[in-house]
């Protein structure tokens, strides 16, 4: 199995997950620091509001991508992917493997 996190990490809608994530930031810490100031608790809500709408949003189109990808692949979505397992086991390690144990 192949490991292709650099691949995977650079397509756009990882980055956009990036970006939301710096924006949730940006708005909680905005309410942390409001300081009872009606303004800005309003502004950190609506950042908060607009950051979980974008979440939400980015989730689903990664879904359909997903879902129209593995239709035209000719693919079933859900369906889970087969590991063939060998019947040859390793030989188990002989007792001389095995440091003595401690004396006490």
């Amino acid at each position: 199995m192949e490991f292709d996190f650099l691949r995977n990490f650079s397509s756009p809608i990882y980055i956009l997950l990036i970006v939301a994530s710096a924006f949730f930031l940006w708005g909680a810490i905005t309410l942390l620091r409001a300081k009872k100031t009606p303004q800005k608790i309003s502004r950190g809500n609506k950042i908060l509001l607009w950051t979980l709408s974008g979440f939400l949003i980015i989730l689903f189109v990664f879904f359909i991508v997903n879902l129209v990808s593995n239709f035209l692949q000719g693919g079933e979505f859900f369906q889970p992917k087969v590991i063939e397992i060998s019947d040859e086991f390793p030989p188990p390690p002989s007792l001389e493997e095995f440091p003595p144990p401690p004396s006490k």
